[in-house]
């Protein structure tokens, strides 16, 4: 056996030991500091313990939101948020005002998976936080309370001069799932940076705002692939008829993951048109395609589309014929009466 010149074994021991160094590098943890004193781990133990027990302990939170050490101000906001427990907001409150962005910025994101009605102010005045990251947090966490009146404060934000809270803002707003305040997104579902289009895309379908069917329509022609997907996503969920003839060329989209969503979308609308587009799926090569057009057949139970559907139950997919099989199953019971 050849045996390596001298250099090059050293070479490839020295790359070796980069490489093991830089993993351990990668593996350690942001609370290695504490974990280096017998009190700081003692601490993230008994965080740990309350977390893992699903009770919210006040004396231990009024230790532990005061404490010197900032992640260990965080580690205690993000236990509060997971436990979920409304008497916990006053400490998370105190937590989203920290002068640490990190801890600030777990506490709002705590905030929101409380999801009580009292979250409601203190994520507003994080708003007013000269640190981005604490105010995109809050603003996902008002969504993310789900209560209606995040929406009033949310509002505002979508006229903010900054493109990503725009963006934030619209997807806040879809979560928060107040109907009424839908109509805020006129302001920018024609939005110049297609980042906001797409996400007021997506809150007006997840909103059902039926009067804007038109102007997401529009946006099928985008040059921005993300704002194709999120339109046909949301006309889909509008269940717009008449957008069916806009939606169906996009089945041959460059995007295979818009192709995937126009697809989807005919069948959440599940017309005859739409039907009718979804049949001339069936002859693709993708067996994901054809296996979303004919999940769209079944949910529709189209039974004029039986006979385009039955040579899909011997296709080289098992997917497509398991989709293929509940499609005819569904076609023929529509036939039968």
């Amino acid at each position: 056996m050849k045996r390596l010149p001298l250099v090059i074994a050293l070479a490839a021991l020295c790359a070796g030991l980069a490489l093991a160094g830089s993993a351990t590098a990668a593996a350690k943890s942001r609370y290695d500091r504490v974990l280096k004193s017998p009190a700081g781990r003692e601490k993230l133990a008994k965080i740990a313990k309350m977390e893992e027990s699903a009770r919210f302990d006040p004396a231990l939170a009024k230790e532990l939101a005061a404490d010197r050490e900032a992640l260990v101000r965080a580690r205690c906001a993000e236990a509060l948020g997971r436990i979920g427990d409304p008497a916990g907001v006053p400490y998370l409150a105190r937590l989203a005002s920290d002068g640490n962005a990190i801890v600030a910025a777990t506490a709002a994101y705590s905030l929101g998976l409380v999801g009580d009605t009292l979250a409601l102010e203190p994520l507003r005045k994080c708003l007013t936080s000269t640190s981005k990251t604490v105010k995109m947090r809050a603003i996902e966490a008002l969504g993310k309370t789900g209560k209606k009146g995040a929406a009033p404060i949310i509002a505002p934000l979508l006229r903010h001069f900054d493109g990503a809270v725009r963006s934030q803002a619209a997807l806040a707003l879809a979560f928060a799932g107040d109907s009424a305040a839908a109509r805020e997104l006129d302001a920018i579902v024609y939005d110049p940076d297609p980042r906001v289009a797409s996400c007021a895309a997506y809150a007006i379908g997840r909103l059902g705002y039926k009067a804007k069917i038109d102007e997401v329509a529009a946006l099928l022609s985008s040059d921005n692939a993300e704002v194709r997907l999120r339109a046909a996503e949301a006309l889909g969920r509008l269940k717009a008829a008449g957008a069916v003839p806009s939606i169906a060329p996009l089945v041959k989209d460059r995007d295979r993951w818009i192709a995937l969503r126009a697809a989807e979308a005919l069948g959440r609308i599940g017309s005859s048109r739409a039907a009718d587009e979804l049949a001339k799926i069936l002859v693709s090569h993708d067996p994901y395609l054809k296996t979303v057009a004919l999940r769209g057949l079944a949910a529709a139970g189209e039974k004029s589309h039986f006979d385009s559907v039955k040579p899909l139950l011997d296709d080289p997919s098992p997917m497509v014929r398991r989709a293929a099989l509940e499609a005819a199953a569904k076609a023929d019971r529509g036939r039968a009466r």
